[in-house]
C-alpha cells in the first residue's frame, strides 16, 4: 500500500475499520487539552484497533513525518489518537526534550504526553502555558516546586484560575498550599487573588477553607482581605432568597473560622467588626442550627 493510496483512503475515511465509528471529543480550540483528555480516559489505547487491518500495518511501516501528514489530513482525528498513543508509551526523552522544534500537531502531542507522564524536566522555563496545564493536572511532589517559582509564573496561575471556568480541583488546592508553606508564593503580595476566589466561589469549604485558613495565617493582610468580604446575610435575603443566603451564611462562617487563628492580642478595626458581625449573626439565626452548624 503505498503512501498516495493511503493519502486517498484517509479523505475518503475507508481507513477506519466499518463497524468502528471514533467518538473524539470536540476540539474546542484546544488540542492539549484533548489530548490530555484521550489519554485519560484510556481512548488512546484502543485507537489504532479501529483503523482497518490493511491500513495499520502499512500506517506501522511509516516514518513519523509521513504518519504526521496522513493525520493532517484525517477528519475523524484517529490517526492522531494513534500516534498520540504511540508516543505516550515510547516516552522518548529526544523526542519530547525538543517538543518546543515540532511541526503543531506533533508538538501538541508531545506537550500532552510531558503532561500526562508527569516529565516537568522537559518544559522549558519560559512555556508558560504547559507549565500551567502541568500544575492544574495533578499534584506536584514538593521537589518539583521550585519549577513553579517564577514570578510571572505564579500571576498568570493565578490569573488564569480566577478567569477560567473550571473547576478548582483537589490537587490544585494542595499545590497551592505546597507553593505557600515552601514560600514560593507570598501570600500577602496574593492576597487579591484569595479574596477574589472567595467571591467567585458559590460554597467555600474543604479544601478551599484550608487554603483560606494557610493564607491568612501567613499574612493579616489576606486575613483583613478576606473579612472585609461583603456577604449578603441580612434577614430580608433570608427572607427574599433562602436558598442564596443559606449560601451566603455558609460562606461566612467559613470567614468565621479564619478569626480563630489570628497573633493574640490582634485587635484591628476589621477584626473588632467581624467579631461583632459574628456574635450577632449567632443571636440573629440560632435557630437555623440544624443548617448552619452553630
Amino acid at each position: 500500500m503505498n503512501l498516495e493510496y493511503m493519502f486517498s483512503l484517509v479523505r475518503a475515511g475507508e481507513h477506519i475499520g466499518e463497524s468502528e465509528r471514533p467518538h473524539m471529543t470536540e476540539q474546542s480550540g484546544d488540542d492539549i487539552s484533548l489530548y490530555i483528555d484521550l489519554m485519560h480516559y484510556g481512548f488512546t489505547m484502543k485507537a489504532g484497533r479501529q483503523l482497518t487491518p490493511e491500513f495499520r500495518g502499512a500506517f506501522r511501516q511509516l516514518s513519523l513525518n509521513e504518519q504526521l501528514l496522513l493525520a493532517a489530513e484525517d477528519e475523524s482525528r484517529l490517526l492522531e489518537a494513534v500516534l498520540l498513543n504511540d508516543v505516550f508509551l515510547a516516552d522518548s526523552d529526544i523526542l519530547l526534550r525538543e517538543y518546543q522544534l515540532h511541526s503543531k500537531i506533533l508538538r501538541d502531542i508531545c506537550s500532552a504526553v510531558i503532561v500526562v507522564n508527569r516529565r516537568v524536566d522537559y518544559i522549558a522555563h519560559s512555556d508558560l502555558d504547559l507549565l500551567y496545564r502541568y500544575f492544574v493536572n495533578a499534584k506536584v511532589s514538593d521537589d518539583q516546586l521550585y519549577r513553579f517559582a517564577d514570578k510571572v509564573f505564579i500571576s498568570t496561575l493565578l490569573e488564569r484560575l480566577l478567569n477560567e471556568e473550571r473547576v478548582i480541583f483537589t490537587w490544585i488546592i494542595n499545590n497551592l498550599k505546597s507553593m505557600i508553606q515552601q514560600g514560593y508564593l507570598d501570600a500577602c503580595n496574593n492576597k487579591y487573588f484569595f479574596s477574589k476566589l472567595f467571591a467567585k466561589s458559590d460554597y467555600v469549604q474543604g479544601d478551599t477553607v484550608a487554603l483560606l485558613e494557610l493564607a491568612a495565617e501567613k499574612s493579616v493582610e489576606v486575613y483583613e482581605c478576606l473579612i472585609s468580604a461583603h456577604v449578603r446575610i441580612d434577614p430580608f435575603h433570608r427572607q427574599t432568597d433562602y436558598g442564596g443566603w443559606l449560601r451566603e451564611a455558609k460562606k461566612f462562617q467559613a470567614l468565621a473560622k479564619l478569626t480563630f487563628n489570628v497573633p493574640e492580642g490582634y485587635t484591628s478595626k476589621e477584626h473588632l467588626k467581624m467579631l461583632h458581625r459574628m456574635n450577632a449573626f449567632e443571636k440573629l439565626y440560632q435557630f437555623e442550627r440544624a443548617y448552619l452548624n452553630l
